[in-house]
């Protein structure tokens, strides 16, 4: 079997020695994985007993015996520290066929020190392949990158196909600080309101993380002197936005309003803004 002998080679080969909270969940193209499982999402998940959780979701239902995942962890963040794999210094690296069974290694200089104290559980069920271990598996940081890979051989250790979750460095990031917005004053286009025209007010947003506001929700209010309006929230491209149409015959008059932005598990964060109508 294949697997086998891969998990004999990783450990021969080279040096031997519990309620989920802050999910992020991190999207990889379709498509691009050729008879490999392909990866579609990611989701990381830690708790309060320790233990972190990766779950990758593929397009397959059922996982081929020659399918392996390989899961590459920067725990200090530094590409020049680990060994250099997907963009990442990896520091950390887990190989797995979802069966239940798993290595983690520690990258050491030149080596991977094989872990067989570590806790790491696996299993691949309904396409989503998932992986458990203990947070001090990688160390004392509060924040890392990392990257996962899916692999289909032919059983003589020839690759098939694989599938590199993200494409591309620098990796997912994830944190165990609890999200957190970060929410500038509101700015419009045009910078005044006219009465009878389009308006809208935008606000970059940056996470505590260092993800880009890609995705969240928004929601605005907005009134016209005592005219409540109803503007259209956006988000996207690092800013949050409120769209609307300034009633005719409101020259003169203030146009209020508040826009509130969150994103994943992260509280609300309202911003107020006020622009004098022209």
């Amino acid at each position: 079997m294949r697997t086998s002998t891969a998990l004999a080679v990783l450990a021969l080969g080279l040096l031997v020695v519990p309620g989920a909270f802050g999910t992020r969940t991190y999207s990889d193209p379709a498509g691009d994985s050729g008879p490999a499982p392909d990866i579609t999402s990611v989701a990381v998940s830690h708790d309060d007993a320790g233990f972190v959780t990766l779950a990758a979701t593929t397009n397959q239902p059922t996982l081929s015996p020659d399918a392996l995942f390989w899961g590459y962890f920067d725990t200090d963040r530094n590409t020049a520290t680990g060994m250099q794999m997907k963009g990442l210094g990896a520091d950390v690296i887990v190989i797995s066929d979802g069966s239940g069974g798993g290595l983690i290694g520690h990258v050491n200089g030149i080596w991977i020190e094989i872990d067989f104290n570590a806790a790491l559980t696996t299993s691949f069920a309904n396409g989503v392949f998932s992986a458990k271990f203990n947070r001090n598996v990688l160390g004392t940081t509060d924040r890392f990158r990392f990257a996962v890979q899916s692999e289909l051989g032919n059983g003589d250790g020839d690759s098939l196909g694989s599938d590199d979750a993200p494409d591309g460095p620098p990796g997912y990031e994830y944190s165990f600080v609890p999200l957190s917005l970060t929410v500038s004053a509101p700015v419009a286009t045009p910078k005044t309101p006219v009465s009878g025209k389009r308006f809208v007010v935008s606000a970059a947003v940056t996470r505590n993380d260092e993800q880009p506001f890609a995705a969240g929700s928004v929601t605005c209010t907005a009134r016209a002197g005592k005219v409540a309006l109803k503007p259209v929230a956006s988000a996207g491209s690092g800013a949050a936005r409120c769209a609307m149409k300034v009633p005719k015959g409101m020259s003169g008059k203030t146009l209020r309003g508040t826009i509130t932005v969150s994103a994943e598990d992260s509280s609300p964060v309202k911003r107020a803004f006020s622009f004098r109508i022209r």
